[in-house]
């Protein structure tokens, strides 16, 4: 899934903001769904807030972060 960075919280976490188009069966509108993911940080990657960065899920690290950045886009 590809998202963008809204947030850094520590050294190793990142909040991700990742949308959605979904289509409406009985009005036919597209309609955008979001959701933020608490995503780990490999070490070597420097990420900034606003960056577009693909997430992948991964082995749980604690309650709520399940996912981790695997690719940084320009």
């Amino acid at each position: 899934m590809k998202g963008k960075v809204v947030k850094l919280k520590e050294s190793h976490t990142a909040i991700v903001l990742v949308e959605r188009a979904v289509h409406h069966k009985r009005y036919l509108k597209t309609a955008l769904r979001h959701r933020k993911f608490l995503c780990m940080i490999p070490s070597g990657l420097k990420l900034e807030v606003g960056k577009l960065v693909e997430v992948r899920e991964a082995a749980p690290k604690s309650k709520s972060k399940h996912w981790r950045v695997a690719k940084i886009y320009d």
